[in-house]
């Protein structure tokens, strides 16, 4: 029975892939689709070049907005105390809700793909039982949608 089941998602991952790939071809849109979570999100570039704002913009914004010292990028510094890894989850998670992706997050940070993955699933959870976490996310959530007047949820 397993093996009937692992068969069918692998099926299923086939066409929705197939079908991303239509769409893209058809459309010019590139879709990223969430199926467990509903979530699905269209842009024009794959490379993210069309932008309101980049990686750097949002850096920018959460050094003003929380008063750090900008000489010395925090996302790429090598410290593990807690209000570093706050802000470089704050910062992967803002900018995989503005559909960077996590290659692009990771290379900016100096680091892995997959770094940038962890700190958005560690967001997730903070954002539900941190409020000091909540309270920073939430300052530079404003800060952004207030200077590029856009909207992150």
């Amino acid at each position: 029975m397993k093996k009937d089941i692992k068969t069918t998602k692998h099926a299923i991952n086939e066409i929705i892939g197939r079908c991303l790939d239509d769409i893209k071809k058809e459309t010019g849109l590139t879709l990223d689709a969430k199926i467990n979570n509903r979530t699905i999100n269209f842009y024009a570039d794959p490379d993210q070049e069309n932008k309101i704002f980049d990686l750097a913009d949002i850096e920018s914004v959460m050094v003003n907005c929380l008063n750090l010292d900008d000489k010395k990028s925090i996302l790429k510094a090598k410290d593990r105390r807690r209000d570093f890894a706050d802000l470089r989850t704050i910062f992967s998670y803002i900018a995989r809700k503005y559909n960077f992706t996590v290659t692009s997050i990771g290379k900016y940070m100096e680091k892995d793909h997959t770094t940038a993955i962890h700190h958005f699933r560690k967001a997730e959870d903070l954002l539900k039982t941190d409020p000091v976490f909540l309270e920073k996310y939430t300052k530079v959530v404003n800060s952004l949608n207030e200077k590029y007047a856009t909207f992150v949820y």
